[in-house]
């Protein structure tokens, strides 16, 4: 479901500005994948609290200190990160229990260049936004990307991966669905 112009709140710590949903959504995901110190910081201090909670495939985090801690390891690993927005999209339906919540996705293109590596990584993440429509403030954050297409990336490691590793544990996991479950073996040529 589109935005409507309605979806606005507060600004945290200035009532008298109003800011959509929306933006708040594209400034914490410009802030937190960046190389930033400060970017991170202000919109952690601006738009999360103790409560906020964030989640992608490798990590969760809940409260400010580990959501800022879980970003800082981006000054640590990349030297830049790049983002090529797709699409953003919002949906303010939602349960009776959830009336005060408001999800803003934004589909984005992310480019990682690590410092002590000679490559870039490219990763489609959808991130996930609920909002707090009255105050702001991120209630959960969520990035959805593919562990593969991280690892395929990666010189010398991505093929190996992809050629061996992966037709192994689809191997393997018929295998052990064949003996447990009774599956049966597909017919060898």
């Amino acid at each position: 479901m589109m935005a409507n112009a309605s979806s606005t709140t507060s600004r945290p710590g200035s009532p008298s500005k109003v800011k959509a949903l929306r933006d708040i959504a594209l400034e914490v995901h410009a802030g937190l994948n960046s190389v930033s110190s400060a970017a991170q910081a202000a919109v952690v201090a601006s738009y999360f609290d103790e409560d906020s909670r964030f989640s992608d495939p490798i990590v969760l985090a809940q409260s400010t200190d580990l959501i800022r801690g879980v970003f800082s390891g981006n000054l640590l690993a990349f030297s830049a990160i790049d983002k090529r927005i797709l699409s953003v999209t919002e949906s303010s339906s939602a349960p009776m229990y959830q009336q005060d919540l408001h999800v803003v996705c934004i589909d984005a293109d992310v480019c990682y260049t690590f410092k002590l590596l000679p490559f870039t990584a490219k990763i489609r993440t959808v991130s996930k936004f609920t909002l707090n429509r009255h105050t702001g403030k991120v209630v959960d954050m969520e990035d959805v990307w593919s562990f593969m297409d991280l690892i395929e990336q990666i010189p010398l490691l991505g093929p190996l991966y992809s050629e061996s590793v992966r037709p192994f544990l689809g191997a393997a996991t018929q295998f052990v669905a064949a003996k447990l479950i009774g599956v049966p073996a597909p017919a060898t040529k």
